[in-house]
């Protein structure tokens, strides 16, 4: 099943929390937008509505024009350890949660994904793991006050020992 109004990518780590717009070409990540860990519902949902709205703007303008976005993943993550100063990926990857967010003209969809590896979410056909359904239109608290329940989850299968 498709999005058909936008999609968004959260991670949060013990700094910050992240949020990527998700097109059905690529992750558009933004290097200016990291937010505190006690950021309010509401807010938190506005900004999981407005990544949703620009994944579908961006699909529509890249179908256009033919446009790449400038921030890639590899740009983010340097951005990201820069401003956080830190000094290895194992820093500030290792216990980040991530989810997706999918939104439908009548609901909206959680995502929780499992951390795999250092730099790798995911989810297996064996994981126990629901996503989040909000019929209707929920609004920007519920969004938030999901997310965050979601990211507070912890469903890690990466284990920081291994060698990567």
């Amino acid at each position: 099943m498709q999005f058909d109004l936008g999609s968004a990518s959260i991670v949060k780590n013990r700094d910050f929390i992240s949020i990527a717009s998700r097109s059905y070409i690529k992750v558009i990540y933004d290097t200016e937008n990291w937010l505190s860990l006690d950021v309010t519902d509401k807010f938190l949902g506005d900004e999981v509505l407005k990544a949703c709205q620009r994944t579908h703007e961006y699909t529509m303008a890249h179908d256009e024009r033919g446009e790449e976005h400038p921030t890639n993943y590899e740009e983010w993550v340097r951005e990201t350890k820069k401003r956080f100063r830190y000094k290895t990926d194992r820093a500030m990857f290792v216990n980040m949660e991530n989810c997706q967010v999918d939104r439908f003209s009548n609901k909206i969809i959680i995502i929780p994904l499992v951390h795999m590896k250092l730099k790798a979410w995911g989810r297996r056909n064996s994981d126990v793991i629901e996503d989040i359904v909000l019929d209707g239109q929920p609004t920007p608290d519920e969004i938030g006050r999901c997310v965050k329940s979601v990211l507070e989850m912890h469903w890690d299968f990466y284990t920081p020992h291994q060698k990567i």
